[in-house]
């Protein structure tokens, strides 16, 4: 079934129509071929319908077809479907997990301009809820592969719209119902989603165990995290979270601070830069600093990396030392944490992760062996995915952490910005939709990140309540490979993959911006770009600032 993401951000109020667009989507996706591909039996579908103003959706027209007006109805696929069929095999990154672990496939965006919905409904004289299912089951036949460029598939997909139509009982002659005495259908300055509603997204937020998960940047923390105990009692201080790649450094932090602050991957070496997550409990604010993954560097950007895993060592209070059960033996690798951080007297925890499926008999080995290797402050086996020993986890820290001051305001979740943020989940998704060789040799480049906003003028305006205001970010971005080859599997054939690639990274940013995000990404060839220092320093990767 397709729980669609709904997100709208214009002056009609959409609501009315959403419980009939989901019927819409649902019905044509039924009645698609690759709806019954055997892979798909246990994936969620997922659509995102976007309402827009007519002066947005203009813009995207313009931008993306070169047409320089505003229209009812546009279609962004993100599969090479040909009248319901696949066309060519899904990609790692076409279905993948949301939070909950549920697999999704996502079939790509239909823009809307509620504005022309009206418009167009007064002009043939039906309904605007008949004028919405249509345009939606327009765009709708439009992901699933059908189209009107010649007479052929015109007739077809006009024959697919007009079946529909039927079976949803919705026909051209209906006339418009009258609204309820109390609702408008237009309202100024309103940002709908269907989060309330259970349609905004496909999936909740998940919960962390001390979470400090805003709806933006600047939210409210939860009433636990900005309780103090008295300054006799209160702990505080930084913590480097090391391991190997793909050790899950990254998922901790995540489900620690309740939202993506790192990109997470299958392939190695996903984490470039340190980032701080700051986590307050009623106890302690502890500041943990995800470093990248331990590896040996064979360019610049890699030594410049493991330098500044090594000087994380020397600036924090405790060593959180992560490694994978599964692969059980110690190497050279952890030795060199152990060495590096008694070198700096700075103790060590050790997190045995990925535990969730392992049987205790193989468990308890792994527990010895590290135990007989060194005198860790405390062994805590845990499942960063499902938070399983995560709090025990928690409690081992703060036990180990010294008295000290808040060093963070309590609603600053990170030191990272919103534009570096922004760069890394445009990253993650190239880690998603490319081959192994090219993911390594990218890396993006935020350019333009232009913020509008609606007009706030009321005296005593909080910092808050402009942020709330924000109604679109435009964000221009380019990704640097190395070779012209790596480019062209970068933009894909007729754009898909640099199409796949902006469409996912979108998604993630709107959810942490709150709101509509305009994203624009270019790829351009700098031979060689990990071991020119001077690129490094653009990018953001000098050891002496990342």
């Amino acid at each position: 079934m397709i729980n669609p993401m709904i997100n709208s951000q214009n002056e009609v109020d959409v609501s009315l129509w959403e419980a009939d667009l989901v019927r819409a989507l649902n019905l044509v996706w039924q009645q698609l071929p690759i709806a019954d591909f055997p892979e798909l039996v246990d994936v969620e579908p997922l659509v995102t319908l976007e309402f827009v103003t007519p002066e947005d959706m203009r813009n995207i027209n313009a931008e993306t077809r070169g047409v320089d007006a505003v229209t009812d109805v546009l279609s962004f696929p993100m599969l090479h479907i040909y009248e319901g069929v696949l066309q060519e095999p899904l990609s790692p990154g076409d279905v993948h997990p949301d939070e909950t672990g549920r697999s999704i496939l996502e079939l790509g965006d239909i823009v809307i301009c509620p504005v022309r919905v009206l418009e167009q409904a007064a002009e043939y004289g039906h309904s605007s809820r008949r004028e919405a299912v249509f345009l939606t089951v327009h765009g709708m036949l439009h992901l699933g592969g059908y189209d009107h460029e010649d007479e052929d598939e015109r007739e077809r997909m006009e024959a697919w719209q007009r079946h529909i139509m039927d079976q949803l009982g919705i026909h051209r002659n209906e006339r418009e119902a009258p609204l309820p005495a109390t609702q408008s259908q237009l309202r100024h300055n309103v940002v709908h989603t269907g989060t309330e509603n259970g349609l905004a997204f496909a999936t909740e937020q998940p919960q962390s165990l001390v979470s400090n998960t805003k709806d933006a940047i600047g939210g409210n923390p939860p009433e636990e995290a900005v309780v103090d105990w008295s300054d006799d009692d209160f702990k505080s201080g930084f913590i480097a979270l090391v391991g190997r790649p793909n050790s899950g450094k990254s998922t901790l932090l995540n489900y620690l601070s309740g939202t993506k602050l790192a990109i997470v991957s299958r392939k190695a070496q996903t984490t470039r830069h340190t980032i701080r997550s700051v986590i307050n409990t009623a106890r302690a604010q502890m500041i943990f600093i995800d470093t990248p993954g331990m590896h040996k560097p064979d360019h610049q950007l890699g030594r410049n990396m493991m330098k500044n895993v090594w000087q994380s060592f020397e600036d924090s209070d405790l060593v959180l030392l992560l490694v994978d059960a599964k692969r059980g033996n110690i190497t050279s690798m952890e030795e060199s944490v152990i060495q590096k951080a008694s070198e700096f007297k700075t103790p060590i925890i050790l997190a045995i992760n990925k535990v969730d499926d392992m049987e205790k008999e193989r468990l308890l080995p792994i527990i010895q062996r590290y135990s007989d290797l060194y005198d860790f402050v405390d062994i805590v086996p845990i499942s960063a995915k499902t938070g399983d020993g995560v709090e025990r986890l928690i409690d081992a820290v703060t036990d180990a952490l010294p008295i000290g001051p808040r060093y963070y305001p309590t609603e600053q979740y990170t030191d990272q910005s919103e534009r570096t943020l922004a760069a890394e989940m445009i990253r993650e998704q190239i880690l998603n939709y490319t081959h192994d060789e090219i993911p390594h040799g990218t890396a993006v480049k935020v350019n333009v990140f232009d913020e509008r906003y609606e007009d706030v003028t009321d005296v005593g305006v909080t910092d808050e309540e402009v942020l709330d205001s924000r109604r679109l970010v435009r964000i221009l971005a380019t990704i640097y490979c190395e070779k012209d080859t790596h480019k062209g599997i970068l933009i894909g054939k007729q754009g898909r993959t640099i199409k796949r690639i902006g469409s996912a990274a979108r998604r993630d940013i709107e959810r942490m911006l709150g709101c509509k995000v305009y994203l624009e990404l270019f790829v351009k060839v700098r031979k060689d770009w990990q071991n020119k220092e001077s690129i490094l320093a653009d990018l953001g990767y000098d050891p002496l600032i990342f």
